[in-house]
């Protein structure tokens, strides 16, 4: 008993072609389409770096905002008391209080000046360290220029004291 032996028609053999074409066609679709996946997993790797580094460089802006806030307080903290002062010492002008001697108002100036000599020194010494937390290989940042509107051209030129100024082109 033996076995039998399996006769392929020719239709079979033609059918067995054709997969084996779908199947290497598919193959080659499968290769491209991973090399197209690996490009994208490369382009998002490089997205994320940049936002981290957009994350990175925020976070110092921010920082610098706030210092520049605390600056601008210590200013015009600073700009009050000068008025202040400027607005007592104009309502008696050449005159000092009689409780206080002449000596006494001297030294409350030179006080008034140290103390803001180091408030100077203090709001200085922040803005160098903010500035040593920027990074310095960052690129510039490209404003698009606005598009100037037709009769408002670059060689225009304003005419002085007739009141009309045209736009200069940057």
């Amino acid at each position: 008993m033996g076995r039998s032996k399996s006769n392929l028609e020719e239709s079979d053999v033609a059918d067995l072609l054709a997969m084996k074409g779908d199947f290497l066609l598919h193959r080659e679709e499968t290769a491209d389409l991973r090399g197209e996946v690996d490009d994208l997993r490369k382009d998002v790797h490089s997205i994320n770096l940049k936002q981290d580094t957009m994350v990175t460089v925020l976070d110092g802006v921010q920082k610098v905002v706030s210092t520049l806030s605390s600056q601008l307080s210590t200013m015009a903290d600073v700009l009050k008391s000068l008025r202040s002062r400027e607005a007592s010492s104009s309502a008696q002008p050449g005159k000092s209080s009689p409780d206080q001697p002449q000596h006494e108002v001297v030294t409350g100036e030179r006080a008034m000046s140290e103390e803001t000599r180091r408030r100077l020194v203090t709001e200085q010494e922040k803005t160098r360290m903010a500035a040593a937390q920027i990074p310095n290989h960052l690129a510039p940042i490209h404003v698009p220029r606005p598009v100037i509107p037709t009769g408002f051209g670059a060689n225009q030129t304003a005419e002085p004291h007739s009141g009309n100024f045209s736009f200069f082109s940057i």
